[in-house]
């Protein structure tokens, strides 16, 4: 065995077990995220549209959907656990809007305000230890999750709720799937323009407050399409830390 592979075996036994498995870009995996100036915690602040699928329309419906701009706006927290790997969780408020397709007799177009919230795991494949040393600028990533939606649909006609009949009243509130992916573009270590798409599966058929009749009984969707920015916390008390740290150990 010559010298360079007697200096790899050395060195790998020094790793611990969570060390051992690394990217293609030679980070740890599953090594905890820690930064001296920079906090795990970040905020986000997005704008966006949204685009409805179910009973009445499937998207992109630019013509029954008012060309898809009804708006969306979230606000969320994120945890970074490692330099590959973020918890997040956020809420959002957003508009969805259809009118039937054809000239449908038995149907009705809705207009609805919704909320939603849920959890997400973040996976980015590029890790924040290649951004926070200007390796790289932008990072691929992908998300998905547990939450709930809450909609409320009213009638085109009249403004009327179409979640209450005259002996029935329907829930206004469902489970939802979130999945997406996004691009994150870093003008700074610190703060990201994130260009996202997401679709949420919910665990209803009236989204839209048209009651399913026969086999027409596929739960409703809808999709989001947005920009977000995302600022990581700064943390002095950690930077001042690591600075006595400097200090003493020279």
């Amino acid at each position: 065995m010559d010298t360079d592979s007697l200096q790899k075996s050395s060195s790998n036994i020094n790793l611990s077990p969570q060390e051992t498995f690394r990217g293609k870009t030679g980070q740890p995996y599953f090594k905890k995220y820690a930064h001296p100036l920079l906090s795990p915690f970040s905020y986000r602040l997005g704008l966006g549209i949204t685009a409805y699928a179910g009973d009445l329309s499937k998207a992109p419906d630019f013509a029954n959907q008012k060309n898809h701009l009804t708006p969306f706006i979230s606000a969320g927290l994120v945890y970074r656990l490692t330099h590959f790997v973020s918890f997040r969780l956020e809420a959002a408020g957003f508009q969805l809007y259809s009118k039937p397709e054809g000239n449908s007799s038995t149907q009705v177009g809705f207009n609805s305000y919704n909320a939603e919230a849920y959890l997400a795991l973040v996976h980015e494949f590029i890790p924040k230890k290649s951004i926070e040393s200007y390796a790289k600028k932008a990072s691929p990533y992908i998300y998905g999750g547990i939450g709930g939606v809450l909609y409320n649909p009213k009638s085109l006609d009249d403004d009327s709720n179409l979640l209450t009949t005259e002996d029935t009243t329907f829930s206004n509130k469902s489970l939802m799937i979130p999945a997406g992916l996004g691009l994150k573009y870093y003008i700074h270590e610190s703060i990201s323009i994130d260009l996202e798409g997401g679709v949420r599966f919910t665990k209803t058929d009236m989204l839209d407050g048209n009651i399913p009749t026969g086999d027409n009984t596929k739960n409703d969707i809808y999709f989001t399409l947005g920009v977000k920015v995302t600022v990581q916390i700064m943390t002095k008390y950690k930077y001042k830390r690591h600075l006595r740290r400097q200090v003493k150990n020279r």
